[in-house]
């Protein structure tokens, strides 16, 4: 729908989603994923902590080039593992 399917969302490509945004009006929640840096864990839990370097580096990213986002959702969606 929107061009992405790599897994990881390019700096250029979140440039352009906010150039759309803004022109749009629309008010973005973006969900961040909270399990860079976890381990899976027998049961399909998840253990250690989380690496928040990826997210914190984003976030700078974003409020740098001024875009208006109207909420950070912290999600552990772990899909990719199976579960």
């Amino acid at each position: 729908m929107f061009g992405f399917t790599e897994g990881c969302l390019p700096m250029r490509r979140w440039d352009e989603l906010n150039a759309f945004f803004q022109k749009s009006g629309a008010k973005i929640v973006f969900g961040l994923n909270a399990l860079n840096g976890r381990v899976p864990l027998q049961g399909g839990a998840m253990g250690g902590n989380w690496d928040t370097t990826n997210a914190a580096s984003f976030i700078r990213y974003t409020a740098g080039k001024g875009y208006k986002i109207h909420g950070w959702e912290l999600g552990t969606s772990s899909i990719s593992l199976g579960n």
